[in-house]
C-alpha cells in the first residue's frame, strides 16, 4: 500500500511561516520526540522519548544544592556524562587568572574561606537506552575541577575514550573515560581516583623546562645526596663541586667516530598515558670537549696545512678541534618522584640535535614508572648510538601547546579539537610606572664561576658551569640581547620579555694582548704548548641579575618567622606516611616550640619532597608545638638543623626561610633565559703568522698567507673571479685579528683586540711583490715554493700590532772569505773561490788555514742559509774542511757570487751574507676572524638557563639584611695619584663596597625593599652608607702592630656611573706613602649601612696600603767614573719609593744594601786582599797582615760572582757608593743593589708580586767602573805558572816555549833563522809565523803577550875544560780575570844544554846568549827576516853576549826601547824621536816612527814635560805617555823611568808600549810595561831581566 514517509533531517521546529510553505525536514510543533542523528537508515526519523529516570547515587546525597551544569549524550555507547557542582563563583566576571589575586575565586579557595561543603564531579551513566536501570559511575571529583554554576559546560566532545570539555572559566580539560571508570574515586573510603588533580585533566600537559644536567649524579646533592667536602690542614671545610658527566674516548670503549665531528645537544620530552607528548625541554649546550687543548709545533704545522684546527694524528685518527666526547650521562630532574601517579607520564624520549641542521632526532624512548622516578632524577647514558627516528617537522617549532586559558566553544573537526570564543593572552609583567612589559633585570659578563642557591632543589638552581661545560665561553666581539620567557605549568609561554631597566644588551669585547687563555686572566702571552686552559678556569659566561620579583607567579610565597626570634623551634619534615586513624595517608611536619597557628591555613601549600608542592590538610597545635599534616611529604629543606632532633645543630638562622604558598594554577611557573645574537656566520682563518715587510721601500705592509681552507674564507671580489684568474684582486672581506705574533718574541702569540681590518688585496706572493731579484718568493712566505696566495692587510704599527717585521732578518750576517791562493787572468788577480756541482756547493782554498779554517766552521753553521739561485734561500746542509779546501754544501743552487760563474774563480776577498731560517721569522699561529654575517631576523635562541619562578621570587623576597661587605676593585697603593699637584681629585677611588645579604647576594642602592637609600649630597657623599669610625694601623720597625691612630681621610660616595658605593680619599688629605715609621700601613673602618626598611647594620672593613716596589728607572745600570781618593763618592742612586706623594715623601723609607745581605746583619766584617790579589773576608788571608778594613756588614758590596769588593762601600740611607783606602786605582764589578722600600724586616719581598704589605725591594743591576784612567800593577805581584801548554783556536795543544820545533842556539845566527818563531805568541800572526808552526791562542786563556826571554847561561861550575850550560825561558802576559788585570809569569825550568860551542871565529868566550821578544807598537806587522822582523808586532833582539844587550852609552836594549836619539842618550820614549827620522840604522831596529802613527801627539807628548806625580817627568825633561781619565781629558802622564822624579827615577828600567790594548769594564786601555835590568846583568846569572811596572792607561775616546 502507499506509504507517506517524512524525515526531519534539519531537525528543527519552525512556527514562523505558513504551513504551506514549511520546508521539508522541518516541523511545526512536537513534544516528547527526538530526531535521530544516527548514521543508520533511520536518520532524521522522529522517535518518542521515554520519560526521565531519577538517578540514585549515594555521593549525591552527601551534598546540597547540586546542579547539573552540563551533560553529554554518547548515543553510540548509550552513555550520558554529567557535570555536577554546588559551587557558585562569587566573582566570575573578574578578568585575572582563575585563583589569582585579581581573578575569579576557585571552589577550593571559597571552601577554605567559608567552610562550605562543596562538590565538583563528573558522573557517567550507562545503559541510558531505558532497557534497564542505569548505572552511575563517579569518574572524577574534587574541588580542583572548579565547576561553577556561573559557567555552564558549553563544549563537550568524546573522541574515542577521551572526553573533552570546557566551560569558559577553567582551561580546557579532558579525561580518559576508560581509565577514570576503572579507577573511580570513593569519597567514603578517601580514595581520590585516577583523576585527582589539575595536572592530569588539563588538555595542555605538563611542560618540562629544565635541560638535562651534565653532572655525574653521584657527585651532586640531588635527592639528598651528601655534599662532598674536603678539609685542609687548618681544618677549613670546602664543598667539592660536582664533576662533568661527559665521558671522553679514553674513559670508555664506545665508538669514537660518531660524535667526533659533531656539535650535539641533548633534550627530552615526556610521553603521557593517552599517547600525547609534551613540548620539548630546553636543549643542553653543545656537548663538546676538544680532543686537543694545546698544540705543539708539529700539530700547528698540520693546522697551517689544512687551514683549520682539525688534522690527523700519526695513526690517521682525527685530532685537534674534534669532539673527544663519546658518552654523555644525562641527568633529567623530574617534576615528581611519582611521575606516573602524579602526572600520567609513562615514558621519556631522549632527543638529539646537531648544530648543522634543524632536525631533531630521537635517540631512545624509555618507559618510566614511579619506581624509576623514586629519586627525582632520571639518568640516561648516551653511548654514541644512532637515533631511531626523526621527529616530524611540526614538532620542531612546537615550543608550546596552543591551548587557551579558557574557551566557551569546543568542537571536533577531523579528529582535531577546535576551540572558539577563547582567552589566550594574559597580562605580562610590567614594572611600576611603565606601560610596556618588562622584568627588572640587568645583564653582565664574567669569567665562569659556580653559583649555589640556598633555596629550591639542590643542584636544580645551582650552576656549575665550570664542570658542566668546561671549555665553553661566550663569543667575543658580539652583542648579546637577553630576554626571559615565562611559562605556566602547562607550557603556555609569554613572548620574550626584555629588561624594564633598559640594560638587556651587552657587548663582549675582545681579549687584549695581556690576556692569557691558559690561565684565563690578564697575565701574558700564549705559549705554543699551552692553550686554552682547563675546566677549572676556562671561559666567560653571561650573567643575569634579577632585581625585582616576577608577578603573577604560580606559587605566591609567604615567609613564616620561624627561628627569627628564637633558636629552639626545631622543624622536622617527616618523610613517613601515617597509616592509621583520621590522619591516615597524611604526612607530618613538626615545629617544636611554635604555636602561631594563625600563620597557617588548611589549603595552604608547602614545598614538597616528592613533588613541587603539598597541601596542608590538618593543622594541630598541642603542648606548645605545631604539627602540619600534608597530602605528601614536605621538603627536607624545611629542616633547620643537622644531627638528631633531640640535640640539634641549627643552621644559619639568617639564611633559613620557612615559606608557605598559595597557588594560582595558571600563574607563571617557570622561566627560561633566551639570547638574541644577530652576528651569525663567520670563519676563523688560521695562518702561520702575519708578516710586516717593506717590499718596495716606501712603507711597511702586512701580509697573511691564504692557503688551504682559508681560500674559501678570504676571497677575491666576485667580479674578478670570472674575468681575472691572475693578478692582484680586491676583496670585500674584512677580518678581526684574534691571535697575532708577539712583537718581542718570535716564538709566541698573543690575543689581539684590534679593530676590524679591510683586506686590501689578494694575490700570489709574486703578485704582491714578495720576491727577490731572481723572481723567487721570499723565504719568509709560508710554503714559498708554491707561490702562496697572500692577503694584504693595513700595516699594524705599535698601537695596532699585527704582523712581525722581518726587516732586521734581511740584514743577515756578513761572512768574509779571504783566499791566499790566487791566480792571474789577464792581469787580474783572482782567488780560488769557486761554485761547484752546478752551484750547490761553495768551494774555496785558503792556504792560511791555520788561522782561518776554524773560523769557517762556525761562520757557516749547518742549518743557516745562503741566498739561492732558484729559490730565495738555500740551506747549508754540510761543511767540509779538507786541509785548506773548504766546501759549503747547500740543498739548492747558490746565488751567483759577484761576477763568478759556475766553476770559475772569483775575487780574492768575498763578503757572503748568511741568513737565519725564514729571515728569523717563525711559523707561529695567527688567527683572524672574518666579519660575521649580520642577521636581520629577530630571533631569540634558548639557553640552558632556566628555573622556577617562585624560587627566583623567594630569593628576591627573602628579608635581606646587610650581613657583610667586601671591598672589591681595590685601588689602594702608594703609587695611585688620587689628587693632582693642585689638590684636585683625579676621580680615583680607593675601593668599591660590595654589600652582601645573608645569602651572599649583592645589595644595591635603590628604592626597593632591602635596597640602600641612594640619596647623596652635592659631592655624591652618601648618608646611608657612611664611615662612622676610621683608624690607621701602625707597626714598629720590626713589623709588630702598635696602637692604632684615629684618622679622618676617607668618605663614601655613590658613584653615579655604576650606582656603586665607593671609598675615596677626602679632599685636602693628599696622596699616600708607605712609610710605617710615620704613617699607617692600613686602615680599619666601621661602616654604617641603612636599608629602605630602616634596618641599620654596622660592619667592619679593612684595607691595607699596598707598597710599591722602589723605582730606579732614573738610575743607570752601567756607570763609569773617575775616582781615586778614599771616601770619594763614585755613584749616586736616583730612586723613589714608588709613592705619588712627590718629593720629599717619595724618598721616605728607602734603604740600600747588597742583595746578598738579606737580613744577615752581623755587626762588622773585615775585608781585604790575599797573596794572590783576590778579595777575602778571612782576616788570616789578608796581606799584608793588618791591612784589611773593618766595616759594618750592611755597607759591604759583593760582585755577582759572590766576591766581596773591599774597594767600595755603600751608604745604606742614600745609596751613595764610595771608595775605601783599598782602592788601587781601578775598580770594575757587576753589582746587585737591593733597594728596599721600608725596612719593616720580616715582611720584605723581593718581588713586586710578593707581599703587598711590608717592605718591598727592587734589585738594581749595576755595572760600576771606577778608575783615574791609570791602573798600575806593581812589580813583584806576578802569578807564576810552570805550565806553558795551551789549547789553540784549532783545539790543538801547543807549547809557547817550543812552537817552531827548533831551539834558540844563537850561534852566528845573525839572520834570526833559528828559533825566530819561538818563545812568544801574538794575536796578529802572519802567514810566515803560521807556516813556522805558530797558532792563535785565545787571549782569555793565556793572556796578552808582553815580553819574553830565552837565554843560555853558564853554570857556576863552568871551566873551559868542562863547560856546562843551561837553557832558561820566561814569558810575561797580562791576563784579565773577572775584570781584574793580573801579570802572569810563565817559566820553563832551566835545563842542561849539550853540544853548545862557546866560540866565535875560533875564540872562546866566557859568556852565554840571550834573545828577547817584545810586544811593541812600533814593531812590524809583517815578517821580514832580512831586517830581523818576526812580524805580528813582535820585536826581537839577539846577541851572543849578554853585556852587549845594554850599555850606558846606548845599545841594543835602548834601541829596542821606546825611543833613542842619535846622540846615544837613552830616551826610552814611546817611539823614535823626530830627529831619528833619517836614521836608517834605527829604522832597522824599530821600523815605524812614532811620528807616523801618532802625528798629533795624541798618545806621546814629545815636547812637554808631564807634571803628573809620581810617574811624570822631572822639570828639565820632555816626553810622556798620556792618560785620559774620562776618555777625553788628560788625567795622568807616564814618563820613561830614567826621567822620573825622586824615588821613581830608575835608570836601568826601560818603558815599552804594547801594540795590543785591553778592555776593562767596557773601557779600552793602552798597555805600557817596564823591563828592569839587574845589577848582575852579563854575569851569566838568571833574572838579569825582570818585570817592572805595568801601566794601563785609558785610551782617548774610549768607552
Amino acid at each position: 500500500m502507499a506509504e507517506d514517509k517524512k524525515t526531519f533531517l534539519q531537525g528543527k521546529m519552525n512556527q514562523d511561516i505558513d504551513d504551506r510553505i514549511l520546508p521539508n525536514g522541518e516541523y511545526r510543533s512536537a513534544q516528547n520526540i527526538q530526531v535521530t542523528t544516527s548514521e543508520g537508515s533511520d536518520v532524521g526519523s522522529i522517535q518518542n522519548i521515554l520519560g526521565n529516570t531519577r538517578i540514585i547515587n549515594s555521593v549525591l546525597d552527601q551534598y546540597s544544592d547540586l546542579e547539573n551544569i552540563g551533560c553529554f549524550f554518547d548515543e553510540k555507547n548509550n552513555k550520558i556524562f554529567y557535570f555536577v557542582t554546588n559551587y557558585t563563583c562569587p566573582n566570575p566576571e573578574d578578568t585575572g587568572l582563575v585563583g589569582g589575586v585579581l581573578g575569579p575565586e576557585t571552589a577550593e579557595q571559597f571552601a577554605l574561606r567559608t567552610g562550605d561543603n562543596l562538590f565538583c564531579g563528573i558522573f557517567m551513566t550507562t545503559r541510558a537506552d531505558g532497557t534497564s536501570f542505569p548505572q552511575v559511575v563517579l569518574l572524577a571529583q574534587g574541588l580542583f575541577l572548579n565547576f561553577s554554576k556561573t559557567h555552564l559546560i558549553t563544549g563537550v566532545n568524546l573522541l574515542e575514550d577521551l572526553l573533552f570539555f570546557t566551560d569558559g572559566l577553567n582551561q580546557p580539560r579532558k579525561i580518559n573515560v576508560s581509565i577514570a571508570a576503572d579507577n573511580p574515586p570513593n569519597i567514603f573510603q578517601n580514595i581520590p581516583g585516577h583523576y585527582n588533580k589539575e595536572d592530569k585533566i588539563s588538555v595542555a600537559k605538563f611542560a618540562p623546562f629544565m635541560p638535562p644536567l651534565l653532572l655525574e649524579y653521584d657527585t651532586t646533592t640531588l635527592n639528598g645526596n651528601p655534599q662532598a667536602t674536603t678539609t685542609d690542614d687548618l681544618g677549613n671545610v670546602t664543598n667539592v663541586p660536582p664533576t662533568v658527566s661527559m665521558e671522553l674516548s679514553s674513559q670508555n670503549e664506545f665508538p669514537e667516530d660518531f660524535l667526533r665531528e659533531k656539535f650535539v645537544r641533548f633534550s627530552y620530552r615526556y610521553k603521557f598515558i593517552d599517547g600525547e607528548y609534551s613540548t620539548i625541554a630546553p636543549f643542553t649546550q653543545i656537548c663538546f670537549i676538544p680532543k686537543t687543548t694545546s698544540y705543539n709545533i708539529t700539530q700547528l704545522q698540520k693546522v697551517f696545512k689544512k687551514g683549520e684546527v682539525y688534522f690527523q694524528d700519526t695513526s690517521g685518527i682525527a685530532d685537534g678541534m674534534v669532539n673527544d666526547v663519546t658518552a654523555v650521562n644525562l641527568n633529567i630532574i623530574l617534576p615528581s618522584k611519582k611521575i606516573k601517579t602524579d602526572l600520567d607520564i609513562v615514558a621519556i624520549e631522549i632527543l638529539y640535535k646537531e648544530s648543522d641542521n634543524n632536525l631533531i632526532r630521537a635517540v631512545e624512548l624509555k618507559d618510566i614508572d614511579d619506581t624509576d622516578s623514586a629519586n627525582g632524577v632520571y639518568q640516561f647514558k648516551y653511548k654514541s648510538t644512532l637515533p631511531y627516528k626523526t621527529l616530524p617537522q611540526d614538532q620542531l617549532t612546537r615550543v608550546y601547546d596552543n591551548v587557551p586559558l579558557s574557551a566557551k566553544a569546543q568542537e571536533i573537526i577531523s579528529n582535531r579539537v577546535v576551540y572558539g570564543n577563547y582567552v589566550e593572552q594574559r597580562k605580562l609583567p610590567t614594572q611600576a610606572g611603565q606601560k610596556a612589559p618588562g622584568i627588572n633585570f640587568s645583564v653582565g659578563t664574567s669569567a665562569k664561576f659556580d653559583t649555589e642557591a640556598s633555596f629550591g632543589n639542590a643542584d636544580f638552581n645551582n650552576y656549575y658551569l665550570h664542570k658542566e661545560y668546561p671549555f665553553h665561553s661566550v663569543k667575543q666581539r658580539r652583542t648579546y640581547e637577553i630576554g626571559v620567557v615565562l611559562s605556566d605549568k602547562f607550557g603556555r609561554q609569554s613572548p620574550v620579555i626584555t629588561s624594564a631597566s633598559g640594560v638587556s644588551s651587552i657587548n663582549i669585547s675582545a681579549k687584549d694582548q695581556n690576556f692569557n687563555s691558559s690561565s684565563w686572566d690578564n697575565d701574558g702571552v700564549i705559549t705554543p704548548e699551552v692553550s686554552p686552559g682547563d675546566e677549572n678556569y676556562c671561559g666567560d659566561a653571561l650573567t643575569v641579575t634579577f632585581n625585582e620579583e616576577i608577578p603573577n607567579a604560580y606559587a605566591k610565597s609567604t615567609i613564616i618567622g620561624i627561628n627569627q626570634t628564637t633558636t629552639t623551634s626545631v622543624v622536622t619534615p617527616f618523610q613517613t606516611v601515617i597509616t592509621s586513624g583520621d590522619l591516615s595517608g597524611m604526612f607530618r611536619l613538626f615545629i617544636e616550640n611554635f604555636t602561631q597557628t594563625d600563620l597557617f591555613q588548611v589549603g595552604d601549600y608547602l614545598k614538597g619532597q616528592d613533588t613541587d608542592f603539598v597541601k596542608i590538610l590538618v593543622i594541630d597545635s598541642t603542648d606548645g608545638n605545631l604539627s602540619l599534616y600534608t597530602e605528601g611529604p614536605a621538603s627536607l629543606l624545611y629542616q633547620n638543623y643537622t644531627g638528631d632532633s633531640a640535640s640539634p645543630v641549627f643552621n644559619d638562622l639568617d639564611t633559613y626561610g620557612f615559606f608557605k604558598y598559595n597557588l594560582t594554577p595558571h600563574g607563571w611557573y617557570s622561566y627560561r633565559v633566551v639570547v638574541k645574537q644577530t652576528e651569525q656566520e663567520y670563519y676563523n682563518v688560521y695562518t702561520p703568522g702575519a708578516i710586516s715587510f717593506d717590499n718596495d721601500q716606501d712603507e711597511n705592509k702586512t701580509y697573511i698567507p691564504v692557503s688551504s681552507d682559508s681560500i674559501n674564507k678570504i676571497t677575491r671580489d666576485i667580479e674578478f673571479t670570472n674575468t681575472q684568474e691572475q693578478g692582484l684582486s680586491t676583496s670585500k672581506n674584512r677580518v678581526y685579528p684574534k691571535v697575532v705574533p708577539v712583537k718581542t718574541d718570535k716564538a709566541l702569540s698573543e690575543q689581539s683586540d684590534a679593530d676590524l681590518l679591510d683586506v686590501i688585496s689578494i694575490g700570489t706572493a709574486k703578485e704582491q711583490g714578495l720576491k727577490n731579484d731572481n723572481e723567487n718568493v721570499f723565504d719568509f712566505v709560508y710554503e714559498s715554493n708554491k707561490n702562496t696566495l697572500m692577503a694584504q692587510l693595513p700595516y699594524g704599527d705599535d698601537n695596532n700590532f699585527i704582523g712581525a717585521s722581518v726587516d732586521s732578518g734581511f740584514v743577515g750576517t756578513t761572512r768574509t772569505i779571504i783566499t791566499t791562493d790566487t791566480a792571474t787572468d789577464g792581469g787580474v788577480t783572482y782567488g780560488r773561490i769557486k761554485l761547484k756541482n752546478r752551484g750547490k756547493s761553495l768551494v774555496f782554498q785558503d792556504t792560511d788555514f791555520a788561522s782561518r779554517i776554524p773560523v769557517y766552521a762556525t761562520a757557516f753553521p749547518v742549518g743557516d742559509y745562503l741566498k739561492g739561485e732558484n729559490k730565495d734561500l738555500v740551506k747549508i746542509i754540510k761543511v767540509t774542511i779538507d786541509s785548506d779546501i773548504v766546501t759549503i754544501e747547500c740543498d739548492g743552487a747558490i746565488k751567483k757570487l759577484g761576477d763568478a760563474e759556475d766553476g770559475k774563480d772569483i775575487p780574492v776577498n768575498m763578503d757572503i751574507k748568511v741568513f737565519s731560517y725564514k729571515y728569523g721569522s717563525q711559523d707561529r699561529i695567527s688567527v683572524f676572524e672574518t666579519k660575521p654575517f649580520e642577521s636581520v631576523l629577530d630571533i631569540y635562541y634558548e639557553t640552558s638557563t632556566a628555573g622556577l619562578v617562585h624560587e627566583l621570587n623567594e630569593a628576591l623576597s627573602f628579608p635581606s639584611t646587610v650581613k657583610s661587605l667586601n671591598l672589591i676593585d681595590v685601588n689602594f697603593d702608594e703609587g695611585v695619584s688620587y689628587f693632582d699637584d693642585n689638590g684636585g681629585w683625579n676621580n680615583e677611588k680607593v675601593a668599591t663596597i660590595q654589600l652582601l645579604d645573608q645569602f651572599q647576594n649583592e645589595l644595591t642602592a635603590g628604592a626597593g625593599p632591602s635596597q640602600i637609600n641612594p640619596e647623596v649630597d652635592s659631592d655624591n657623599i652618601s648618608a646611608f652608607c657612611r664611615i662612622i669610625s676610621q683608624q690607621g694601623r701602625m707597626i714598629n720597625a720590626n713589623g709588630t702592630p702598635i696602637q692604632p691612630v684615629e684618622v679622618d681621610r676617607f668618605v663614601i660616595i655613590l658613584d653615579p656611573n655604576d650606582n656603586k658605593f665607593k671609598i675615596k680619599p677626602k679632599l685636602g688629605t693628599g696622596n699616600f706613602v708607605y712609610f710605617p715609621n710615620n704613617y699607617p700601613i692600613g686602615y680599619d673602618f666601621l661602616i654604617e649601612v641603612t636599608n629602605n626598611d630602616g634596618e641599620v647594620e654596622t660592619l667592619q672593613a679593612s684595607i691595607s696600603l699596598e707598597n710599591i716596589a722602589p723605582n730606579t728607572s732614573a738610575t743607570p745600570n752601567n756607570f763609569t767614573t773617575i775616582g781615586a781618593e778614599a771616601g770619594a763618592v763614585v755613584f749616586q742612586f736616583n730612586a723613589t719609593n714608588g709613592s705619588s706623594a712627590g718629593d720629599p715623601s717619595d724618598q721616605l723609607g728607602l734603604f740600600y744594601q747588597d742583595v746578598s745581605i738579606g737580613d744577615d746583619f752581623t755587626s762588622d766584617i773585615t775585608m781585604g786582599f790575599d797573596v794572590n790579589g783576590n778579595s777575602t773576608t778571612n782576616q788570616l788571608e789578608i796581606v799584608p797582615p793588618g791591612s784589611g778594613i773593618i766595616v759594618p756588614r750592611q755597607r759591604v758590596l759583593f760582585d755577582t760572582d759572590g766576591n766581596v769588593r773591599p774597594e767600595v762601600l755603600i751608604d745604606n740611607a742614600t745609596g751613595d757608593i764610595s771608595l775605601t783606602e783599598l782602592h788601587s786605582g781601578n775598580f770594575a764589578a757587576d753589582l746587585q743593589i737591593e733597594v728596599i722600600d721600608s725596612t719593616d724586616f720580616g715582611l720584605i719581598s723581593s718581588s713586586p708580586s710578593g707581599a703587598q704589605v711590608g717592605g718591598l725591594s727592587f734589585v738594581h743591576e749595576l755595572s760600576l767602573i771606577v778608575n783615574d784612567g791609570l791602573i798600575v800593577i806593581e812589580p813583584g805581584n806576578e802569578l807564576e805558572s810552570s805550565s806553558s801548554i795551551f789549547t789553540d783556536v784549532n783545539n790543538v795543544s801547543v807549547d809557547v816555549f817550543d812552537r817552531s820545533g827548533s831551539d834558540v842556539l844563537f850561534e852566528q845566527d845573525s839572520n834570526y833563522t833559528t828559533g825566530i818563531f819561538n818563545n812568544y805568541w801574538s794575536n796578529n800572526l802572519t802567514a810566515d809565523q803560521i807556516q813556522g808552526g805558530m797558532s792563535e791562542i785565545p787571549v782569555e786563556n793565556i793572556g796578552t803577550f808582553l815580553w819574553s826571554e830565552a837565554s843560555i847561561h853558564r853554570s857556576d861550575t863552568y871551566s873551559p875544560q868542562t863547560p856546562s850550560y843551561y837553557r832558561r825561558k820566561v814569558a810575561y802576559a797580562l791576563r784579565v780575570d773577572n775584570e781584574v788585570p793580573k801579570i802572569i809569569k810563565y817559566i820553563l825550568p832551566q835545563q842542561p844544554v849539550t853540544g853548545y860551542t862557546d866560540s866565535v871565529g875560533g875564540t872562546v868566550f866566557a859568556s852565554g846568549g840571550i834573545r828577547v821578544y817584545q810586544n811593541h807598537w812600533l814593531a812590524s806587522s809583517t815578517t821580514d827576516l832580512d831586517l830581523k822582523h818576526p812580524g805580528g808586532y813582535i820585536y826581537a833582539t839577539d846577541t851572543h853576549r849578554s853585556h852587549q844587550l845594554v850599555s850606558d852609552s846606548g845599545g841594543t836594549m835602548s834601541k829596542v826601547g821606546l825611543a833613542s836619539d842619535i846622540d846615544g842618550d837613552i830616551v826610552n820614549g814611546v817611539g823614535n824621536n823626530a830627529e831619528d827620522n833619517d836614521d836608517s840604522n834605527n829604522r832597522n831596529y824599530l821600523p815605524t816612527f812614532i811620528s807616523e802613527i801618532d802625528p798629533s801627539q795624541e798618545l806621546w807628548n814629545r815636547n812637554d814635560p808631564s807634571g803628573f806625580y809620581p810617574y811624570g817627568n822631572t822639570p828639565d825633561q820632555q816626553g810622556y805617555f798620556k792618560v785620559y781619565g774620562d776618555g777625553e781629558n788628560e788625567s795622568a802622564g807616564i814618563a820613561i823611568a830614567s826621567e822620573r822624579q825622586g824615588e821613581y827615577n830608575e835608570p836601568k828600567t826601560f818603558l815599552y808600549k804594547a801594540h795590543d790594548t785591553v778592555i776593562l769594564g767596557g773601557i779600552t786601555y793602552n798597555i805600557l810595561y817596564e823591563i828592569q835590568v839587574g845589577t848582575s846583568f852579563g854575569a851569566f846569572y838568571v833574572d838579569t831581566l825582570n818585570m817592572g811596572r805595568v801601566f794601563l792607561c785609558r785610551a782617548p775616546n774610549s768607552n
